[in-house]
């Protein structure tokens, strides 16, 4: 009696985790990037500068940090893009 108990529960969970019914299991994608309603500059976690919208340097940048005024950036220590000069 114990053994079939036994074999009825794993049965229970391998059907739990086969048709997702975990949550604990389930596979979580990468965190969604939140952009902000209204921004003014964007800047380079890599390379400490910060830019215009739209500035072809940006198409590299993995890692993009909003401000909506300049003087957070400057503040935050990011020198401004030599290409399009903010």
């Amino acid at each position: 009696m114990a053994k079939s108990r036994f074999y009825l529960m794993i049965l229970m969970i391998g059907l739990l985790l086969l048709f997702g019914g975990c949550q604990l299991f389930r596979r979580q994608g990468p965190p969604k990037n939140r952009i902000p309603q209204s921004f003014t500059y964007m800047g380079d976690a890599s390379t400490h500068q910060f830019h215009r919208q739209g500035c072809r340097m940006l198409k590299d940048c993995k890692v993009r940090i909003y401000y909506r005024d300049i003087a957070a950036p400057l503040k935050a220590g990011y020198t401004p893009c030599p290409v399009c000069k903010p």
